[in-house]
């Protein structure tokens, strides 16, 4: 078989094994390791099957995730959360919208800079319980 072919198989029974309610990320593992199985050898097989973890869970990029949980559960339990939203309220709460415009200086503003995050702080930094409270 030329390595076209094998391509064309592998996607095939990774197509099947997920029509057979196969774990997606399972199905692709198995396939790839059987497509370089098939192309390279098995010792080639092994050796990407030996790297493929440490190369995955190695990314720097990763690594801000933990931090971000990290971060949100110190912020919710230090009261910083709290503190947050009651200085906000104070601020904007005689606005037109006050509580939407106070939510949003917090989640952009605060721990934008802090974190570089922009957008969607909410979920991580606790700040579901101390808008309910309001």
């Amino acid at each position: 078989m030329t390595d076209l072919e094998i391509g064309f198989a592998t996607v095939g029974a990774m197509l099947v094994l997920m029509a057979l309610r196969f774990p997606i990320g399972l199905s692709l593992g198995l396939v790839s390791v059987a497509g370089v199985w098939a192309i390279r050898g098995p010792d080639a097989a092994f050796a990407m099957i030996s790297a493929a973890p440490f190369e995955v869970a190695a990314k720097w990029e990763l690594s801000a995730i933990p931090m971000f949980i990290l971060m949100g559960t110190l912020a919710h339990h230090s009261g910083l959360s709290a503190a947050l939203f009651k200085a906000a309220r104070l601020w904007l709460g005689g606005l037109t919208g006050g509580r939407n415009e106070f939510c949003l200086c917090r989640f952009r503003g605060r721990f934008g800079g802090i974190d570089g995050n922009r957008g969607g702080n909410g979920a991580h930094h606790g700040a579901g319980d101390a808008q309910i409270r309001l």
